[in-house]
């Protein structure tokens, strides 16, 4: 299911034992609140339970039932209680980990790196965190398929996290994304072996993921120039000198563009 908001339901069990739990709470909350709060009748009877008009006699009777005084101090402490009673039912009804949402409006993505410019063969620290604002897990719409789609990676063993990254050499924008080609800054080349779960991604209620990729140059495969002749097999090169463009994504739809700068060694 996807859409913002859109809830699917897991059943769990004590449903229906809420459910009572909250119906009597708010019989409880209504009934107290009659009885406790009413004011004394006007009229003056202190021991009857009706009143008649003395100036109309023909005036049709009312009916006036009365109710234990509490005073008010207690009648708030009863109230209080009565109130609690039903929120308890109302969790047991609605438990935060019985719905699950796919709502991208209620999640925060932020990046975040921590210099605007590197030594050519220095290191570039990527942050990207994802929060949920919601009072309920939170899963993205269609699993991984953005990232997919903008050909974002955070590596073999990333891909359990919620976030993607794309690497261009040169000053680029969304715009004019699709004139440039990326650099692969993963090495997706090889073989590894990561703990993945077969569980949709989800972010727990008021929960945050964040992950941090290191980013030292790109990766290429097959007959490759090497200094010393041709190599052929993967090979890491530093990033060279100049400006860069990184796109950072979420599997909820967030984009971001980051600028950073090689400098050339001395």
């Amino acid at each position: 299911m996807s859409g913002e908001g859109s809830p699917s339901r897991r059943p769990r069990a004590g449903g229906v034992l809420g459910a009572v739990e909250l119906v009597v709470g708010v019989i409880m909350a209504m009934g107290w609140s009659w009885i406790c709060l009413s004011q004394p009748d006007r009229g003056g009877n202190s021991g009857g339970a009706q009143s008649y008009s003395a100036v109309a006699p023909l005036r049709r009777p009312e009916m006036v039932v009365r109710g234990p005084r509490l005073g008010r101090g207690k009648a708030v402490a009863v109230a209080a209680l009565v109130v609690i009673a039903a929120l308890v039912g109302a969790l047991e009804v609605f438990p935060s980990e019985t719905y699950s949402f796919q709502s991208p409006y209620a999640v925060s993505f932020t990046v975040s790196t921590n210099s605007t410019s590197v030594a050519q063969g220095g290191t570039l620290k990527l942050t990207m965190t994802d929060s949920n604002y919601l009072p309920f897990p939170n899963e993205p719409p269609g699993g991984f398929v953005f990232l997919d789609r903008m050909n974002l990676s955070s590596g073999f063993c990333g891909s359990i996290y919620p976030f993607g990254v794309a690497a261009y050499a040169g000053h680029y924008t969304l715009g004019n994304l699709s004139a440039a080609s990326a650099v692969t800054i993963f090495n997706d080349f090889g073989v590894s072996f990561c703990m993945t779960s077969i569980s949709p991604f989800s972010l727990g209620p008021f929960r945050s993921a964040t992950m941090a990729a290191y980013l030292d140059g790109y990766w290429t495969a097959g007959e490759t120039l090497a200094p010393g002749g041709i190599s052929e097999g993967v090979l890491h090169h530093p990033f060279q000198p100049g400006p860069y463009t990184l796109v950072v994504g979420d599997a909820w739809g967030h984009l971001s563009v980051v600028y950073f700068q090689v400098k050339a060694g001395a």
